[in-house]
């Protein structure tokens, strides 16, 4: 280390668990971090702040005004920006002494190994299944620890998997739910402070990782509830017969993720109607459009009137309810559009005349047009 390193990590350095040895070894790390929004954000931030030396981005998305709510990293002025260049530049700003690795892509089974490999550590920051369930294969079949990190409401976890003699998640949970049962990362609501708190839990154990201190949450499960503020360790217990992690390991099912997306991606184009004009359609009660809202129960304190209600996540399921609107077009809504985009694309798959209500509840309420409460 230098002198301007000693001065930039001295409140580090002055902890016997970590010293010089210890702030050389986080020095000379690397650190991949799939995904950066909420939990992406703090874990960055900490760990470049910290010294780690090399930390690779992995994120396809850009900056989007819902997002400024949790994702503490990206500001008003940089939406519509790509999040790896606005990651990098803002921990460039803390630590210049950091190298960052982006990659703009989505991560698959085609191109783990080749991002894999040019790291000591991997940490879950993301917010769907399958994209889990690939990390966590992979990081296992290639010899990697990985942090794992997830938050829904007011609840997170944290646990380390791919550890020696260690559980991984499949050993936790051996099978994906029902794509059904699945709700999509934009139907679920999140306290914009807990993905800060399970972050920096999930920055802490690298670290302590990378300086083999303390009891790393291996063979264990932290669960934290915001509301009642409480945590709470549930050990996890090695499968002997793990797909993934046994003696006799699966490495056939790396890759088929397929059956864990909530709703498959179609091809078809969707249409968008403005507010003015589904309103228009509304005055004149013409009855060959039907509004289907498809937001949570928790969301519906307010809705439009005579509207048919379908929760995204049950849409599916409960197709045949739609039968008798075959013939005629269906307005889909939820608060925004974007789980609108996706049912609609759906619907559309399924032979229904289709549009997506443009800026959803949000810009209905912004117009000040009719609600009614839902009792």
């Amino acid at each position: 280390m230098n002198k301007e390193e000693y001065k930039r990590y001295n409140r580090q350095l002055i902890l016997p668990e970590i010293g010089v040895d210890g702030q050389e070894k986080i020095i000379d790390s690397k650190v991949l971090i799939v995904g950066m929004g909420g939990l992406g954000s703090p874990i960055a931030t900490y760990l470049a702040a910290c010294g780690v030396g090399t930390i690779g981005l992995v994120e396809f998305d850009t900056v989007d005004l819902s997002n400024l709510q949790r994702q503490i990293i990206y500001s008003t002025s940089q939406i519509g920006k790509l999040k790896v260049q606005v990651a990098e530049q803002r921990l460039r700003d803390i630590n210049p002494n950091t190298n960052i690795i982006k990659y703009n892509n989505v991560l698959t089974e085609k191109n783990y190994a080749n991002i894999f490999a040019n790291f000591d550590y991997i940490i879950d920051a993301t917010d769907n299944l399958a994209t889990r369930y690939l990390i966590n294969d992979a990081s296992i079949s290639l010899g990697k620890k990985y942090v794992y990190g997830s938050i829904y409401n007011f609840e997170g976890k944290v646990s380390i998997f791919g550890a020696k003699d260690g559980p991984c998640y499949r050993c936790l949970f051996p099978e994906p739910p029902n794509a059904q049962n699945i709700p999509g990362s934009l139907e679920l609501g999140v306290f914009g402070i807990l993905p800060g708190v399970i972050g920096a839990i999930q920055a802490t154990e690298v670290i302590k990782l990378i300086c083999g201190v303390g009891e790393p949450l291996i063979g264990k499960l932290l669960i934290y509830d915001a509301l009642d503020m409480v945590f709470k360790k549930v050990n996890i217990r090695k499968n002997p017969n793990c797909p993934i992690c046994s003696k006799t390991p699966n490495l056939k099912i790396i890759g088929n993720y397929h059956k864990i997306s909530n709703l498959e991606p179609k091809t078809e184009e969707v249409e968008k109607i403005e507010v003015k004009n589904a309103y228009t359609i509304f005055c004149n009660n013409e009855h060959q459009f039907i509004f289907l809202d498809i937001r949570d129960f928790c969301e519906r304190k307010k809705t439009i009137p005579n509207s048919i209600h379908i929760p995204i996540h049950s849409l599916k399921n409960r197709m045949d309810e739609l039968d008798k609107f075959k013939d005629k077009c269906l307005i889909v809504y939820c608060q925004e559009d974007s789980r609108s985009i996706l049912a609609a694309k759906v619907l559309l798959a399924y032979g229904y005349k289709v549009f997506v209500l443009d800026g959803g509840m949000y810009s209905w309420m912004y117009e000040k047009l009719p609600l009614i409460d839902n009792i």
